[in-house]
């Protein structure tokens, strides 16, 4: 070693920092938690975790229950009797009618006669309303009116028609 002072400090100083930067992290002296405050802060994290995640699920549910009350609420309601025959109405069909000429407006079981026959010779597709959710649930309602007018060519039918159209199914067997 030298005789001066400074330099000395200044080897010295030089010396340990090379063995500093020799030794691995784990070498290093590291400061020690302790494993209960790791426990803690662990689960902490994973009740937070939990609760994020109830949350979340639940937000999704009241989200997919709301969207299909809003979608009940536009569709058909159904009511219900004694007899399984039922009565739909909807927010945008009114029933007018419910007797002969068959057209738009009217609400007959005769209806689902002609339904039936637009959708077995025809292939149409009338909606999801129904007892089979086919479309076939005996309102006269807009698709019925379009499809009848475009397959059959007119948009009120007498008792007549609807026997020709149920003797024609059943020679087909529906």
């Amino acid at each position: 070693m030298s005789k001066n002072p400074l330099e000395n400090f200044l080897i010295t100083d030089w010396l340990n920092s090379t063995e500093m930067n020799k030794k691995t992290t784990f070498q290093i002296e590291k400061s020690k938690i302790p494993s209960k405050v790791i426990w803690v802060g662990g689960m902490i994290i994973l009740l937070a975790g939990t609760g994020l995640t109830i949350w979340y699920i639940r937000r999704k549910k009241s989200q997919q229950v709301s969207a299909l009350s809003d979608k009940d609420s536009k569709d058909h309601l159904t009511m219900l009797s004694a007899k399984p025959k039922r009565t739909i109405t909807t927010p945008r069909f009114k029933c007018i009618s419910k007797s002969y000429p068959l057209n738009y407006g009217t609400c007959h079981e005769d209806v689902e006669i002609l339904q039936r026959y637009l959708r077995t010779s025809f292939k149409e597709d009338l909606g999801k309303s129904g007892r089979k959710k086919d479309g076939v649930d005996g309102m006269f309602g807009p698709k019925t009116k379009q499809i009848a007018e475009q397959r059959l060519g007119k948009t009120s039918f007498t008792a007549s028609d609807i026997i020709g159209m149920k003797s024609a199914l059943k020679v087909v067997g529906r």
